[in-house]
């Protein structure tokens, strides 16, 4: 799963031409902006969160509580991108 934000994030980076254009140009007013924006974050929503579970499976412990609205906003992030692209 990572992996494919990691391409989508490319796909934008392609379609930009450069990457410091997202930098240090930001134009609010554009789609690719705001898909950067909310897939740079998804990203790091499941990086946290794959990291926090995967060293409480290790040492055998349960994950901490504050990992699990952080899931839950993963969760809506992932269902309303899929709603907007329109693979129903």
């Amino acid at each position: 799963m990572l992996r494919h934000q990691l391409l989508c994030l490319l796909f934008v980076v392609v379609h930009l031409g450069q990457p410091m254009r997202i930098l240090l140009h930001p134009t609010p007013g554009s789609m690719l902006f705001w898909d950067a924006n909310v897939l740079s974050g998804y990203l790091v929503l499941n990086i946290i969160i794959g990291r926090k579970v995967l060293e409480a499976e290790y040492n055998g412990t349960a994950p901490p509580a504050w990992i699990k609205p952080l899931i839950y906003i993963s969760i809506t992030i992932r269902m309303k991108e899929y709603n907007e692209s329109g693979l129903q």
